[in-house]
């Protein structure tokens, strides 16, 4: 495992050969989440996901 001369990359080599490259900048990943979210998230899942004290209707 390295990092990539900028920082912001994770390059792994797996068992196999393969070369794995992640990114490594949080704000980046969530960029990228951000682009690839198709819906907000309902009540229940605001309360598990992001511990918020919500009363969600079951």
């Amino acid at each position: 495992m390295n990092y990539s001369p900028s920082g912001d990359r994770v390059i792994a080599a797996g068992p196999d050969g393969s070369v794995n490259i992640y990114v490594a900048d949080p704000g980046a990943l969530l960029e990228i989440a951000r682009e690839q979210v198709s819906r907000g998230l309902s009540c229940q899942e605001r309360a598990q996901f992001l511990f918020e004290e919500l009363d969600c209707e079951p």
